[in-house]
């Protein structure tokens, strides 16, 4: 019978960069927002013309990956809990239970969504190896499964090197329109699939603990 990881499209995830399958890499950037509608005229136009010219100055792929999820205020709730159990003023520590339960009221009510955007930059050409058994990917680790592709050690290096100059440009072009990015680490990408691949256990846990190549 298969395994989960049969169906997945990537192999391993090694020094921040995800291996696909084939060979292929990706490093996945977060990005931040801007509030467009908040712009005057003038600046949503020079935004609007310097996004333009950025994707036209591309000659690979990109894509744009926006994760809208459930806001989880479990933890800061609990912190709540704790500060109010440890306040000796009665008049304090009812305010701060009171706050609890509304926004634990209001939360429920309004089913606040949180917003995170991506951009994943692509570089083609390596060429994976498929083996059995071994020591397992972090990816392996995460989803189940014994198979996995070795990728030549300095032949991910040339390819890695090569995807990062990528990064830098998509990163330098994003910052002359207002937006930071940031390349996720390996740990970072593991939590990424982890809350894509379970959008339920999100909500109410944390990510398990997975071992690291």
């Amino acid at each position: 019978m298969p395994s989960t990881q049969d169906f997945l499209q990537f192999d391993h995830i090694r020094d921040g960069v995800v291996i696909l399958r084939g060979g292929d890499l990706r490093a996945i950037l977060m990005v931040s927002a801007i509030n467009f509608g908040l712009k005057s005229q003038e600046e949503q136009d020079a935004i609007t013309y310097a996004f333009q010219n950025f994707l036209n100055s591309l000659d690979f792929d990109l894509q744009i990956l926006i994760h809208s999820r459930k806001m989880n205020v479990d933890p800061y709730l609990k912190d709540l809990s704790a500060r109010a159990e440890r306040q000796d003023n009665d008049l304090l520590r009812t305010q701060t239970e009171e706050y609890i339960e509304f926004i634990r009221s209001f939360v429920s009510e309004a089913n606040i969504m949180t917003k995170q955007f991506y951009i994943i930059v692509s570089f083609s050409g390596l060429k994976a190896r498929q083996e059995t058994g071994g020591v397992l990917s972090a990816a392996s680790s995460l989803f189940g499964g014994s198979r996995r592709r070795e990728v030549d050690i300095p032949q991910f290096a040339a390819g890695r090197a090569q995807l990062l100059q990528r990064v830098e440009f998509v990163a330098q072009n994003l910052h002359q329109v207002g937006l930071r990015a940031t390349m996720l680490a390996t740990e970072e990408i593991l939590e990424l699939l982890w809350r894509l691949y379970n959008p339920e256990a999100q909500e109410s846990g944390s990510m398990p603990e997975i071992p690291v190549e």
